[in-house]
């Protein structure tokens, strides 16, 4: 699955809408303060809104320079910004704007108060900021600037400025402009954030590298001995080219690298890149430093930079540029000196895995000539191969997965929804297809296909798709970020799908869809006992209830209702239509019956706690049962069905109990089991929502509980709770017959109640007693056999 997090056609797509925004700006618009786009005309501070609006130089050079103090007039054109890829066209609040790590913002706005610039991150540099006055850091400098006026400065509209250095990590950052709401709010080292915020942008930080075939990367002198890129435009004269040295300002713009396949997303020393053998990669940073470039197989060629002539060695393998010789060396605001550099590597023409990296020294002249060893800067592994492999489907580079309806649209992930597909729902399939070097394909036959009568329709993602209406869509599109829109063949009937989408005659993706059909059956289960005259029957010992028969601790009720449709899927209740009584069915007993919570979400197979609806009914004054019975109608068919009849019986709360053990004996391991009926004050099985409290007062001679005796409510629906308990547990039981005593002392009649039962250890032992018993009555048996013979002896004389 590819790493979405770095996926540089997400970049690539910032650029185009860039370029999108760039089009549009040539429109004319009613939108008041429009900001320009990049590398359009700097925007004139004076058509901004007063203490309103915050300006970003769309005009870019290799350094930024700020705005001047006094061109509040003009359009501000020596004003650049460095490493800006995309500016909104707002100029007041809710602005964006995208920069390369480390980049610089210039900013510029005019203002008739005291006025103050703070940041999330990054830098303000010191020494780039103006006014018609001097500036005052606030007392977090780095990320803050305050601008105060005076008096005499608010009568007439005052020019601020200010550079903004990106941090070096990517990430979303916001700069405010706030404005005092006197003259003079704003004061001294202040901590710049006692104004009121006018205008903001939010600046997305990026780091990422271009992906093969796209533009190349472009840098600011800033940020410098921190990255190395790689030109990812491909030469098309079959020679590679090796940037100027001075054209950091324009996106090195020159540089082409030669049969270049692949380049992933980093910058830094856990790079790849794939490319053709015998093709080149032209390399290019900013240093401040001595720099050397590194290969474990080519060749190195063509290094340039603001100095002499650099030195090679190993055959040609390592090459070293002193800096500290350059004689156009850039002084960046807030920075070290710097330059760029820049080198072409050759690939071997034997196909395999090297290593090109470009290390800096810890000072600006550590390297030297013969001394290669410095700081690890940059480090590529290159795959040279034979032959390309682009072009042709990867799975390994390529994603598909479905989307619910909530989720929609979105970029392929790879990971299927997990939720449910209900009645008149959309369900979706996203996909990306990629080559074998992650890479976009071209155009194809694309062609998608439903069984079962599914409808579909394809789109690009963002776009809104229309209902489909036939079961298979044939295109000739880009396979990149497409959706693919899956409706019911039938309108409320349940749906199985599964759908096919194939590229160029290779299947690419298959995915089974069910969507569920309108409610066709309830079923009710886990049916409790109500509370006599009781509006509602929900009492604090209905939620008891509820969680002892399915663990929904936190609802209440009687009884629950699972919605199917003809399939037997789980359906939703909190949407397509309604619950009702069955009038026909109530009773003076049972006088209403109700649900009081929708289930929310279904899942494919088991119930879960979400997937129940949860229902009550009211009581009347005498106890008693009704068979009674649940309808729903369904909103978009009108159909109405109809639950099986369940009896809701009434009862008053717990008042007296009986307790009696499963067996009258039992050995030592067994299990017992001790029921307890709770019973109302009238003698009736007791309802299942009053509350009889935890066993105040128990024992259990030789028996060890299992089961806790702190529940609080019947456990059943006659009004019977059971607990369980094993003879002896760890310890050895000693035979006999024992009482056991339990006790509600909460009940208003409490009685103890004392059930028997006896114990034995289930040994075959004979004890002294009983051998002595056995003696004995042996010894009289054979006296009783002496005194016969006797008498027989007697008789015969």
């Amino acid at each position: 699955m590819k790493d979405l997090s770095i996926d540089m056609k997400f970049i690539s797509r910032i650029t185009i809408v860039g370029l999108i925004s760039g089009l549009l700006a040539l429109v004319p618009t009613s939108v008041a303060n429009a900001h320009g786009n990049v590398g359009s005309s700097n925007l004139a501070a004076s058509v901004g809104t007063l203490s309103g609006s915050l300006i970003v130089a769309t005009q870019q050079a290799q350094q930024a320079v700020l705005h001047p103090s006094t061109a509040v007039a003009t359009t501000g054109t020596v004003a650049r910004s460095a490493g800006l890829i995309a500016k909104s066209t707002t100029s007041g609040t809710a602005q964006t704007a995208t920069v390369r790590a480390g980049g610089v913002l210039s900013l510029y706005a005019q203002v008739s108060t005291a006025a103050s610039l703070t940041a999330g991150g990054g830098s303000f540099v010191k020494s780039g900021v103006s006014i018609n006055a001097l500036a005052v850091d606030t007392t977090t400098p780095a990320i803050g600037v305050v601008f105060p006026i005076t008096a005499a400065m608010s009568v007439t509209a005052t020019p601020v400025a200010a550079l903004w250095q990106a941090p070096t990590t990517a990430g979303d950052y916001t700069i405010t402009l706030r404005s005092s709401t006197a003259t003079s709010q704003i004061t001294g080292a202040t901590t710049g954030s006692n104004g009121s915020a006018v205008a903001d942008i939010t600046v997305t930080v990026t780091d990422a590298h271009a992906a093969a075939a796209g533009s190349n990367v472009q840098l600011t002198m800033s940020g410098a001995d921190s990255s190395l890129y790689v030109a990812v435009t491909n030469s098309t004269t079959g020679a590679s080219i090796v940037s100027s040295a001075t054209d950091v300002g324009s996106t090195h713009a020159t540089a082409r690298s030669l049969g270049l396949f692949s380049k992933d997303s980093t910058v830094k020393t856990a790079q790849t890149a794939t490319v053709l053998a015998g093709g080149a990669l032209s390399l290019y940073a900013v240093v401040a430093t001595d720099v050397a470039f590194n290969a474990s197989g080519g060749t190195f060629s063509g290094a340039v930079a603001n100095l002499a002539a650099a030195a090679y060695n190993q055959t040609l393998r390592s090459v070293f540029i002193d800096v500290s010789a350059g004689a156009n060396l850039v002084t960046t605001a807030g920075s070290a000196t710097t330059t760029s550099v820049a080198v072409r590597w050759t690939a071997p023409s034997t196909a395999g895995t090297y290593t090109v990296s470009m290390d800096r020294s810890a000072i600006t002249n550590q390297l030297a000539a013969d001394d290669f060893s410095g700081t690890l800067t940059g480090s590529i592994t290159v795959t040279v191969v034979a032959a390309s492999a682009g072009g042709t489907y990867s799975a390994a580079y390529s994603a598909c997965n479905t989307r619910s309806n909530a989720q929609g649209h979105g970029i392929a992930t790879g990971v299927d929804t997990t939720s449910a597909i209900t009645n008149g729902q959309n369900a979706y399939i996203v996909f990306d297809l990629d080559d074998g070097y992650d890479a976009a394909l071209d155009s194809g036959a694309v062609v998608v296909s439903a069984t079962g009568g599914a409808l579909l329709s394809l789109v690009a993602n963002g776009a809104t798709g229309a209902a489909g209406t036939t079961s298979t869509v044939v295109s000739a599109r880009v396979p990149s970020d497409q959706v693919v829109r899956v409706n019911q063949a039938t309108a409320n009937a349940p749906m199985t799908t599964t759908v096919t989408i194939s590229y160029n005659g290779t299947t690419v993706c298959t995915k089974t869809i069910t969507i569920r059909g309108e409610i066709a059956s309830l079923v009710v289960s886990n049916v409790g006992t109500g509370d006599i005259n009781s509006a509602n029957s929900i009492t604090a010992g209905a939620t008891t209830w509820m969680a002892a028969t399915i663990g929904a601790t936190d609802r209440a009720g009687l009884f629950n209702v699972t919605a199917k449709d003809s399939a037997g899927n789980n359906v939703v209740t909190n949407a397509g239509g309604s619950f009702a009584a069955d009038s026909a069915t109530l009773t003076t007993t049972v006088q209403a019956l109700s649900v009081t919570t929708a289930a929310t979400t279904v899942s494919s197979s088991a119930d879960t706690f979400n997937g129940l609806a949860f229902g009550t009914w009211t009581c009347g004054a005498t106890a008693g049962s009704s068979a009674v019975k649940l309808t729903w109608t369904n909103s978009g068919s009108g159909t109405v069905v109809t639950s099986p009849a369940f009896d809701a019986r009434c009862s008053d709360d717990p008042y007296t109990f009986t307790a009696s053990f499963d067996k009258a004996s039992y050995v030592q391991g067994e299990i017992a089991t001790l029921t307890v009926q709770f019973l109302d004050s009238k003698g009736n099985k007791a309802n299942t929502v009053g509350n009889h409290g935890s066993a105040a007062t128990s024992a259990f001679p030789m028996m060890t509980a299992v089961s806790s005796l702190a529940s609080v409510v019947a456990g059943k629906n006659d009004g019977t709770r059971s607990y369980t308990f094993t003879i002896g547990g760890t310890t050895a039981v000693t035979a006999g017959a024992y009482v056991a005593i339990v006790d509600y002392a909460s009940l208003l009649a409490s009685t103890k109640q004392s059930p028997a039962y006896k114990i034995s250890t289930g040994s075959t032992d004979v004890s002294n007693a009983e051998v002595l018993k056995s003696i004995v009555a042996l010894i009289a048996s054979i006296n009783k056999q002496i005194q016969a013979l006797q008498k027989l002896i007697l008789q015969r004389r």
